[in-house]
């Protein structure tokens, strides 16, 4: 495919004129927007009404950082702009799009996350990363020597040992150079436009603690028993899983329906969206 000229014989999202018109008159932050694009492709994009698709993959397309189409996503769900169906046992949750858009809903400011508000350096369709002006070494250095002072790291080990009890408990007072490494990789990959990731953090610690195969009560599919660690969590391929609901524990279809709750209750909480 010649991505510099594509042609609609080549493959084409089919959205109705219906849809088209009533999403011109919705109001979308960019992330809203990017994420239901890549839904449509997804779905519409091989005639589909609904697929399984991971979070990852939402992130391919979109460019977006795993804990951001997380609450986007979420925040589409309480609009009730997209459909999602748990399919349990650590399976890739499926996502749909509502068309009926008579049952749309625009979400109180309240509870609209800091990042759909615009701001300087941030562009009306939610772009990040264009720079007001051409970066340079002082600005480089500046942006570096501010993600380093400001890390929590000590602030992290307290937030895992304190809800994760079953899990091995981490020594704040000495950190080791790898240890370091791997929370201020996480921090930096994760924080939001205030300069935090303790939220989503918090989030990865508790459902780490949740997880029956993750906090050794349950044995894995070789039927081997296994306990995390700190630092197998901070692995980022690891982490990512944690995050997507990869090692949740198997649940039926109303104990999933009670989970997403407290998810949302949470994530509303935490201000995440």
């Amino acid at each position: 495919m010649d991505h510099s000229n594509p042609q609609a014989e080549e493959g084409h999202v089919d959205i109705a004129n219906g849809i088209v018109e009533a999403l011109c008159r919705v109001q979308l932050s960019g992330y809203e927007s990017r994420v239901l694009w890549a839904l449509f492709r997804k779905t519409y994009g091989w005639h589909k009404k609904e697929d399984r698709i991971s979070l990852t993959q939402f992130q391919v397309l979109t460019g977006l950082p795993i804990p951001k189409i997380s609450n986007t996503l979420n925040r589409l769900v309480l609009r009730k702009m997209v459909r999602v169906t748990e399919n349990g046992n650590g399976k890739i949750k499926s996502y749909g799009f509502q068309k009926v858009f008579s049952i749309w809903q625009d979400l109180p400011e309240k509870v609209l996350p800091k990042s759909a508000i615009p701001k300087k350096g941030i562009t009306e369709n939610g772009l990040q990363g264009l720079p007001i002006s051409a970066s340079t070494k002082e600005t480089i250095t500046k942006e570096k020597g501010i993600a380093s002072n400001t890390i929590p790291f000590h602030d992290i080990i307290a937030a895992y040992n304190k809800f994760c009890p079953t899990l091995p408990a981490v020594n704040s007072l000495f950190i080791p150079p790898t240890r370091h490494h791997l929370i201020k990789a996480a921090f930096l990959r994760y924080r939001d436009h205030d300069g935090g990731a303790l939220p989503v953090l918090d989030l990865l610690f508790k459902k780490a603690e949740a997880s029956n195969f993750l906090t050794g009560k349950t044995p894995g599919h070789d039927g081997k028993f296994f306990k995390a660690k700190f630092d197998w969590l901070f692995d980022e391929n690891k982490m990512v899983k944690v995050l997507e609901g990869d090692y949740d524990n198997p649940h039926t279809e109303a104990g999933s329906s009670k989970a997403r709750e407290e998810e949302i209750a949470y994530l509303k909480r935490e201000g995440l969206i």
